[in-house]
């Protein structure tokens, strides 16, 4: 024991000449952007796509106003993903107080509330509504569901607008266009962003989709995120992803891509677009559709809308308004 006593000093006096945590992520992210770096379900994930997914987050963070030395509540799963927005987190110096993912809504928000995180890092698929509950407590209490739909107000010292796509000239409230972000850790000047939103008389921002992916059937705007969570309402649908094909006559129609919960058929067509008549106009209906075991993705595990496009390109005319299962 006491030998042991006597080396721990050397011990430590070696650490202190060994690279910092933080140097070692920020290395790590910066490694040629084609080295494989994660093999995840028998598919090599390169270091290019974890570096996109830690610079994405550490944008979110500043467009937010995020301090610096704020803290950040961390959901943890094990995926890629996950892995690079640790990554980033520590590149950053981030103050990282970790949640345990396989447990209730009630558990996770419970560990919010005694954290008291600046912001939430976690996959869309852990934020319940008792998570979310705890996340917009204050505006909650005063608001109740009033304002649901929102993602809240603009944090302290952050900006928003929203503005003419065409001439950039801002909105009144309640109408849609392209939100415009000041942030305070990145500058003064307005950055647009290809969100489409509106800001309401009373400051709350309500997303409603992205401006890139927008589908325009017959003169009327469509956005995949809206069809996407209508279909997501029904029992049978673990997942959709919309995409615009084009139509001779039309412009563009919406075509739908869907995955399957475990354990449930696939529903009739026709059952599928009386479900989305049923939260959307007729306009939103998709007019292709495929059931897939899953969806085509990017290597930061993002649908991937080309790839989604093309399957749908290959589907054969007579299997239009029907059900082609990819396996």
């Amino acid at each position: 024991m006491a030998d042991q006593r006597r080396a721990l000093p050397q011990y430590r006096a070696m650490e202190t000449d060994h690279p910092s945590l933080r140097a070692l992520a920020a290395a790590a992210l910066q490694r040629p952007a084609d080295q494989a770096a994660i093999l995840y379900e028998d598919e090599w994930i390169a270091w290019g796509a974890l570096r996109a997914v830690a610079e994405e987050i550490d944008a979110a963070m500043d467009a937010s106003g995020i301090a610096a030395d704020a803290p950040v509540a961390f959901v943890a799963r094990n995926r890629p993903a996950a892995l690079a927005a640790l990554l980033g987190l520590i590149a950053q110096e981030r103050t990282i107080r970790m949640i345990y993912a396989f447990q209730s809504d009630a558990a996770i928000a419970r560990d919010l509330t005694r954290m008291a995180p600046a912001a939430l890092v976690a996959f869309a698929e852990d934020i319940g509504p008792e998570i979310r509950a705890v996340l917009t407590a204050a505006l909650h209490a005063e608001w109740r569901s009033r304002k649901i739909g929102s993602v809240g107000r603009a944090m302290p010292g952050v900006e928003l607008r929203v503005v003419d796509p065409d001439s950039g000239v801002p909105l009144p409230p309640d109408t849609e266009g392209l939100l415009e972000v000041i942030a305070p850790r990145i500058g003064p000047e307005w950055i647009r962003t290809s969100d489409i939103a509106l800001i309401d008389a009373d400051d709350f921002l309500f997303l409603r989709g992205r401006a890139d992916g927008a589908i325009i059937r017959g003169g009327f705007k469509l956005l995949p995120e809206s069809i996407e969570r209508t279909l997501m309402l029904h029992p049978a649908v673990a997942e959709a992803a919309v995409t615009g094909m084009a139509d001779h006559r039309l412009g563009q129609v919406p075509a739908a891509a869907i995955r399957l919960h475990a354990d449930f058929a696939a529903p009739a067509i026709a059952a599928l677009e009386t479900h989305v008549r049923q939260h959307l106009p007729a306009t939103h209906v998709p007019v292709k559709w495929l059931f897939v075991r899953d969806l085509p993705r990017t290597a930061s595990l993002k649908t991937d809308r080309r790839a989604l496009q093309a399957l749908f390109a290959n589907m054969s005319p007579e299997t239009q308004n029907e059900t082609e299962n990819i396996t």
